[in-house]
């Protein structure tokens, strides 16, 4: 059973462990990233990444490609990986679940709904308004499961609400498409691609999309560790400590749209990595305090991400495979054994 308050030993040594994972994660990052910028069509050398990121023009083929293209791809695959893990950690605490995540609970499918709207029918609303409403279709699901947690207690029942809510998302964007006119079918190929997952039509201005609703969502779930600790305990445990349970909820759900749904928007329905890194952090940590496990969520889902994103675009050069393909192949496996391995815990400590 995880308590808010944790010895003082085991939240050294897990703070420790937590400087560990950050420096190791930072080394890769910034490996994986020199890699990243320095291949591809064209490879580009030392010299001209050092003179792209620190000098030369824009107008010079070398540093147009790295500051305009690569640049930007790499740093929404970590934004993007950091947010998602952020959010998984959010949801599997609030909703007393280790297998929550947005797609599961729907966060995802009505984010990729509206922009099936707005990418088969142009024109319906701006670009710059799109996160937002994405924003608000995932409250709209995050507010159906406030609701219900009020009269569902057992968080299995209460993830099979998120599993129809996503299977009626999905549902409807079929729909969409299957109602659309023959002479806006031209928007599919561009749809099935954002289906997909990937940041390769990454730009500065895509960034700037996500980055005003990030810098809300983001210190806001990193500073929820005590509330998300306090929820561990269970409802009754948590308003004997003075917490009003369904407000808090409430806010941490929205707190999770607000990590998904402008990702979303951007680079798709990416699966497994909200999944994943908690359960990675967890088990690298060796402690489910939530102060601990929200930093190092964010870490291991901008490197599951970036690393997504590499093999991407490099393992089969010429040809690129998204991002969330990968995700599904390779880390959606991992993500359901460690899952498995939690669910097991939770089911001993609750028996």
């Amino acid at each position: 059973m995880t308590t808010p308050h944790l010895p003082a030993t085991e939240t050294r040594r897990g703070t420790g462990r937590l400087l560990l994972l950050g420096a190791a994660g930072l080394g890769l990052v910034l490996v994986v990233g020199c890699w990243y910028l320095l291949k591809g069509d064209p490879d580009i050398s030392l010299s001209e990444l050092g003179r792209s990121l620190f000098g030369g023009h824009t107008h010079d083929n070398g540093a147009y490609l790295v500051r305009e293209v690569r640049l930007p791809r790499l740093l929404l695959a970590l934004i993007a990986g950091a947010a998602l893990g952020l959010a998984g950690t959010v949801l599997q605490y609030t909703l007393k679940n280790p297998i929550a995540d947005p797609g599961i609970l729907g966060m995802s499918q009505a984010a990729a709904f509206v922009v099936a709207l707005s990418v088969l029918f142009p024109g319906l609303m701006p670009r710059l308004v799109l996160p937002v409403v994405c924003i608000l279709a995932g409250l709209a699901t995050s507010a159906i499961l406030v609701v219900l947690a009020k009269s569902i207690r057992d968080p299995v029942r209460l993830l099979l609400v998120g599993v129809v809510i996503a299977s009626l998302g999905a549902t409807l964007t079929s729909a969409t498409i299957v109602l659309l006119p023959i002479d806006r079918a031209v928007g599919l190929g561009q749809f099935f691609g954002f289906t997909a997952g990937t940041v390769a039509s990454a730009s500065w201005s895509r960034i700037g999309l996500i980055l005003p609703w990030l810098v809300v969502a983001v210190p806001a779930a990193l500073l929820s560790g005590r509330a998300l600790n306090l929820l561990q305990l269970g409802d009754d445990m948590a308003i004997g400590r003075g917490m009003r349970v369904t407000r808090a909820r409430a806010l941490l759900l929205t707190c999770a749209c607000l990590l998904v749904a402008p990702v979303v928007a951007v680079v798709g329905p990416i699966s497994f990595v909200a999944l994943l890194s908690p359960h990675v952090a967890k088990v690298v940590l060796r402690t489910s305090n939530a102060h601990l496990v929200l930093p190092a969520s964010a870490v291991v889902g901008a490197v599951v991400m970036l690393l997504a994103d590499t093999a991407g675009r490099l393992l089969f050069f010429p040809t690129e495979i998204p991002a969330g393909i990968w995700t599904i192949v390779v880390v959606g496996p991992l993500a359901v054994v460690l899952a498995r391995r939690s669910v097991g815990r939770t089911s001993m400590e609750a028996s």
